[in-house]
């Protein structure tokens, strides 16, 4: 099977990178209680939920929506959807563009058709999201040509990550309902870069206690039911007190 794969031909320029702003966290903090007031929640319902963690600086990423088609000096190769972070911020009289690694199928040089094949290639992506350049070593780049459908562009979003270097917490405590003298919990954790699927646990607490404390935050119950519990938190780490409402 022959490939066309891209050559480094005609069309070429070089581009110099530009200086990245320093990496900063971004400190997320949010509960929905406030200490001393009363909350009431139904069964099924979340009685308290923090989050406490960092994030990364956004990064850009592109999504390939379509299976595009283009031309790299004398190769050609069809574009492998999916989404692709940005690696790096480049220029070019006076142009920006996002350096992004994006997999490709070669086209067969027998059949024109995209191969089995799956090679990644660096292209420079303009924030109007056109696939404008292709890289080579040396800072050296080549034209994109022959982009079909004509009017084909990448989309962009923004993509933060968690810091790992602060601790993580982002937990919620739902109301169970009561049973044989004791009040019923489910709590929800959620694991760091994965906020949509919790590991959970179910919680007993003795409802004569009047009381429950769970990772240092402390509730006195007012009441109980298997309709709804009514209750106040009363204490929780000092660096938890100024954590904005959600």
């Amino acid at each position: 099977m022959l490939l066309v794969m891209p050559a480094l031909l005609g069309a070429c320029s070089s581009m110099s990178p530009v200086e990245p702003t320093p990496a900063v966290s971004k400190h997320i903090l949010q509960k929905n209680f406030a200490v001393g007031e009363l909350k009431s929640a139904s069964v099924g319902e979340t009685m308290v939920s923090l989050k406490d963690y960092y994030e990364k600086d956004r990064q850009n990423v592109w999504s390939i929506g379509e299976a595009a088609t283009l031309r790299v000096g004398l190769g050609s190769m069809t574009l492998i959807p999916g989404e692709y972070t940005a690696l790096r911020r480049v220029q070019e009289n006076g142009a920006a563009y996002d350096a992004v690694e994006i997999k490709v199928h070669p086209l067969e040089l027998t059949t024109l058709k995209p191969s089995s094949a799956t090679v990644p290639i660096i292209f420079f992506i303009d924030d109007a999201g056109r696939v404008a350049r292709s890289g080579g070593g040396f800072g050296i780049t080549t034209e994109v040509s022959g982009l079909e459908p004509a009017n084909f562009r990448a989309t962009r979003a923004e993509k933060s990550s968690i810091d790992s270097s602060h601790a993580y917490t982002n937990f919620a405590l739902l109301y169970s309902g009561v049973a044989g003298g004791a009040v019923h919990l489910t709590e929800r954790e959620y694991a760091a870069g994965d906020p949509l699927h919790p590991s959970s646990q179910d919680l007993t607490y003795d409802l004569a206690s009047k009381s429950i404390r769970f990772k240092d935050v402390l509730i006195d119950i007012e009441g109980a039911d298997n309709q709804a519990i009514r209750f106040r938190v009363k204490s929780v780490p000092q660096e938890w007190t100024n954590a904005s409402a959600h």
